[in-house]
């Protein structure tokens, strides 16, 4: 399968992150790499939430998600990355497996990447600014993620 059938599979892409620069180096390297599926730019875990559940501002929005890769930061105002995964969990386990959960962050703690070693809905841990070669690594997991559960 190419990097083209990977990207069929893909219905959305979550970025969750508070830093603008770093949505828009996101945004643009998804458009660089040919994504086509639909992607939803949050700047806080209540507003990636909300996006999730079809609550809030995205009450219209019916059609989203059905199923993903989200892009998570740590350290954000209000719902920061842990706090979203604290209610990320509350969701059903159908729900959840349909998500990839990428860690990215700019933390350079140990005790960050161990925590997140440590929580099951947390399918990789990487340092920000994703790369190329991030994305098409997070890609070839999430389609062996999602074959894995057929």
């Amino acid at each position: 399968m190419n990097q083209n059938d990977f990207l069929k599979e893909i219905n959305c892409f979550l970025l969750v992150d508070d830093d603008k620069i770093t949505n828009l180096l996101h945004t643009k390297l998804l458009k660089i790499c040919h994504v086509q599926s639909h992607v939803e730019v949050v700047t806080s875990g209540v507003q990636a939430i909300d996006f999730l559940t079809c609550k809030g501002a995205y009450t219209s929005n019916k059609n989203f998600p059905q199923s993903g890769i989200i892009l998570l930061d740590i350290n954000m105002p209000v719902m920061n990355g842990w706090d979203f995964l604290d209610e990320y969990k509350k969701f059903d386990k159908i729900t959840r497996s349909k998500f990839f959960i990428v860690m990215l962050t700019s933390s350079i703690d140990p005790s960050d990447k161990n925590k997140a070693d440590e929580i099951e809905d947390i399918k990789m841990f990487l340092n920000k600014p994703l790369t190329k070669e991030n994305l098409l690594s997070i890609i070839h997991n999430y389609y062996l993620y999602v074959s894995g559960m057929n």
